[in-house]
């Protein structure tokens, strides 16, 4: 079903409700501004239950809203949901990131849970970080980032969290990060910080990215990173193809209309699965990927 702007849609249900719209859940106009080079050197929706979101061609959006354990049949909720128009051009999946202490430890990881070894990417100075590519399809790939020993320390925090990293710590799917074709207007339509915007470089690669001031993962790692990229041709399309694909992304969270709302305003393209995490557990992600071995997880 397709819902005008404006207009507010009371829906009771009793354990599942299925919910298409086109325009995004809630607004945000938080304005992330350019971070120069030379720097370096809302309201969440009240809704008890657990979500699935599925996004798919012409921002048409899937929300399934299900009881939370321990929810009697015939016991009967409510839910608002408040529509406007999305203005922002559609996001899609760029690339997921494994971090890791070192790169050996995440090859390793990467290797024993899909069975194919990530290729060298490249550094990244301004960072102190080097990483490792594999490719997921001709605009998608995994990342394995790590502190690079052989370079300085930076002077502003490592990003993707990584210098919270003891020397020990297990490699692990961190997060995700979205390509868009505008990072401006994308950042200022999120209701989440999701970070400063800053230009990077790794060889002849040329980006936008946004980067939180303390280096962490946004929401944990649930909120993704956002890029725009400065060369036509995606990075993805020139690593080896050993015909993996990502099937699906899953983000846990506490608060799993909070990341919907977010991915919302993002008009996000693909298929990203929102549930809610259990009592005690932390936010965390989890992948299915395609091999030709089958479907294998991260």
């Amino acid at each position: 079903m397709i819902f005008d702007k404006h207009k507010q849609i009371q829906y009771f249900f009793e354990f599942v409700v299925f919910v298409k719209y086109r325009y995004s859940a809630g607004s945000g106009n938080m304005h992330n501004p350019v971070e120069p080079a030379s720097a370096y050197g809302g309201q969440q929706l009240a809704c008890p239950f657990h979500t699935t979101w599925h996004a798919g061609p012409h921002q048409a959006v899937r929300v399934v809203e299900v009881m939370r354990d321990g929810a009697r049949r015939g016991d009967v909720r409510s839910a608002r949901f408040a529509f406007q128009e999305n203005k922002v051009q559609n996001c899609h999946i760029d690339h997921i990131t494994v971090t890791a202490p070192t790169l050996e430890a995440g090859a390793r990881f990467v290797r024993q849970a899909l069975g194919v070894a990530p290729q060298p990417g490249g550094q990244h100075l301004r960072m102190g970080t080097h990483n490792l590519l594999l490719r997921l399809g001709s605009s998608l790939f995994l990342e394995v980032i790590a502190p690079d020993p052989t370079l300085s320390r930076p002077i502003r925090p490592r990003w993707f969290g990584l210098d919270d990293l003891l020397p020990d710590a297990a490699p692990r799917l961190a997060t995700w990060v979205v390509r868009t074709s505008n990072i401006k207007e994308s950042s200022a339509a999120c209701p989440e910080v999701l970070g400063t915007i800053a230009p990077m470089h790794r060889g002849a690669l040329d980006w936008l990215i946004t980067i939180p001031e303390d280096g962490a993962l946004p929401l944990d790692g649930v909120g993704p990173a956002l890029i725009e990229w400065a060369q036509a041709a995606h990075p993805a399309a020139g690593l080896q193809d050993h015909g993996l694909s990502l099937g699906k992304l899953e983000l846990f969270h506490a608060e799993p209309q909070r990341i919907a709302r977010l991915l919302s305003n993002l008009a996000l393209e693909g298929q990203v699965e929102v549930h809610a995490t259990r009592d005690g557990q932390a936010a965390h992600l989890a992948a299915q990927i395609h091999t030709p071995q089958g479907p294998r997880w991260l």
